[in-house]
């Protein structure tokens, strides 16, 4: 059919190139203007610590039925002995993209925050300056809610990875891998938080399974919920 049409295949290959329609008359491209957002929110990161104590730790998860989202906190003490946890439903809208995943998770969190009183610092479970623009949902939530925020997570998004070290295609620090209890995670700050330190304190509180405290709790629990 192809080839009756005038589409030459070479080894069972097309150009495709050739063939691609891309005279779309659009004005407005939502990820480009997603994208122009989180550099624009880039600037306002801050990769210091931040903080004073850490006597309130939050850790925050979501999972989904269908298409409503359940946001699921704890709250832990500096003991990592639970204080409470609070679960609240939204609906979501907005697709999964990788890479931009703070728009589709980061707006439930942000609209809940307020009602579980505010931590000290906040665990996530999605990317945080580990992230092509340094916008992962973690520091997304961050800077939106001037908290220090930390990204933990399972997966490798970006960044080139030396000796357990995350960096950037500039060479710069974003991150660490580690490594406990056979497990490992990839752990970058979100905001208000040094590289190091957010290694320091994921491995602090990480002191069993598959996850540092705050988010092992929250993961735990978004599933039994889900």
């Amino acid at each position: 059919m192809l080839l009756k049409e005038g589409i030459a295949v070479i080894n069972n290959k097309i150009d495709l190139n050739k063939y691609l329609f891309r005279d779309f008359k659009i004005e407005n491209k939502p990820l480009e203007i997603l994208r122009k957002k989180q550099i624009e929110l880039s600037k306002k990161i801050i990769l210091h610590d931040d903080f004073e104590k850490l006597e309130i730790i939050a850790g925050v998860d979501l999972s989904y039925k269908k298409d409503i989202a359940k946001i699921v906190y704890v709250l832990l003490d500096k003991n990592l002995n639970l204080i409470n946890y609070h679960i609240f439903e939204e609906k979501v809208t907005f697709p999964y993209i990788p890479t931009f995943l703070a728009f589709r998770e980061g707006e439930p969190i942000i609209k809940t925050f307020n009602k579980i009183g505010k931590p000290d610092i906040l665990f996530v479970n999605g990317q945080g300056i580990a992230h092509p623009v340094k916008m992962g949902l973690a520091t997304y939530v961050g800077v939106i809610l001037d908290i220090p925020s930390i990204g933990i997570t399972k997966k490798h998004l970006y960044g080139k990875i030396k000796e357990n070290k995350i960096y950037d295609d500039y060479n710069n620090l974003i991150g660490y891998v580690v490594e406990k209890f056979g497990k490992k995670i990839y752990v970058s700050p979100g905001h208000r938080v040094s590289v190091d330190t957010a290694k320091e304190l994921a491995e602090k509180f990480w002191i069993k399974n598959s996850y540092p405290e705050p988010i092992r709790l929250a993961d735990e629990l978004s599933k039994k919920v889900k």
